[in-house]
This record gives structure tokens, C-alpha cells and sequence, in this order.
């Protein structure tokens, strides 16, 4: 993960977790948008539209994060 564009420290393991989850569909379309300063660095060769199974897991996850 990178903070403001350089490589991101965490004091905890936890910490990194709960920074990870919670950017799990950065640059996914209609993703919320966490504006904490941190990000994936994005990787232009993977286009999630590209596979169906990522399609899939991104509508499901949709309908749970809907019904929370």
C-alpha cells in the first residue's frame, strides 16, 4: 500500500489489515471512496472487466455491503 504515494509503514499487523480491507475495491467502478491518503499502487495490466469471476465477486459484494 502507498500513503500519499510512497510506500505506506503500519505500527501493527492488525493495522495493516484493517487499512487493507477496508481498500479492498480501490479502482473498482462505483467503490466508495476512502479518502485517508492511503491506496493501491494500481497495476494497469489487470482490468477487473476482464474477468468474469471478478464481476461476479464485485456484484456479491455489493448486495452484502447494501444490506449492512
Amino acid at each position: 500500500m502507498l500513503r500519499n504515494g510512497k510506500p505506506a509503514i503500519f505500527a501493527t499487523c492488525e493495522g495493516a489489515q484493517r487499512a487493507a480491507d477496508a481498500h479492498l475495491l480501490d479502482y473498482y467502478p462505483n467503490s466508495r471512496i476512502i479518502d485517508d491518503g492511503l491506496s493501491w499502487l494500481p497495476d494497469p495490466e489487470i482490468d477487473w472487466r476482464s474477468c468474469p469471476h471478478c464481476v461476479e465477486a464485485r456484484a456479491h459484494f455489493e448486495r452484502f455491503d447494501r444490506a449492512a
